[in-house]
């Protein structure tokens, strides 16, 4: 578990960094999925009693983002909002509310990195695109504790 938390977090500390977005390929995007991967999991937790249905919870969540795009621009703080409100709205026990804030935290670093450092402040199409897919990834994440 301390290796998934330091592996998310480090994520989350390289997205800032200049040389992470040029190295952002197509050929590194299978990297970004792995880091979905791992931040699902952290947020699943290891306790198998409870897997599924944090799962059910991180896909409900994911799948409600996605109706957020609607065609229009909006501002990508208004997603995270979104998110950050339905996480408040689950009232987690204080470990489980941490590892959703960790997963959100990385979410949204993944989604920076695969921007490339454009601009965050109005989604664009591409930014949609973006947000689209990492939220997708966590759908398929999601599948792996059978939900």
């Amino acid at each position: 578990m301390k290796y998934l938390i330091a592996l998310s977090l480090a994520l989350v500390g390289l997205s800032g960094c200049a040389t992470l977005g040029k190295i952002v390929t197509p050929t590194v995007q299978p990297f970004l999925q792995v880091a979905v991967d791992v931040a699902v999991a952290t947020a699943v937790g290891a306790n198998p009693a409870t897997q599924k249905t944090n799962a059910a919870r991180i896909k409900t969540i994911a799948t409600e983002v996605l109706t957020l795009d609607t065609g229009t621009q909006v501002a990508l703080s208004a997603v995270e909002a979104a998110v950050n409100a339905k996480i408040a709205s689950l009232n987690l026990p204080p470990a489980d509310l941490a590892a959703a804030q960790l997963l959100t935290a990385t979410l949204e670093a993944i989604i920076q990195t695969k921007l490339q450092g454009s601009a965050a402040g109005t989604v664009t199409q591409t930014t949609q695109v973006a947000i689209a897919d990492v939220v997708n990834d966590v759908i398929s994440a999601t599948s792996a504790y059978g939900v």
